[in-house]
C-alpha cells in the first residue's frame, strides 16, 4: 500500500490530532 508522503503524514496527524483530545 504506497500513498504520497504528504497523504501519509496527513493522515497520521489527523489521527494524533484525535488521539490528543
Amino acid at each position: 500500500m504506497q500513498c504520497p508522503s504528504f497523504v501519509c503524514l496527513f493522515i497520521i496527524a489527523t489521527i494524533l490530532a484525535h488521539l490528543s483530545v
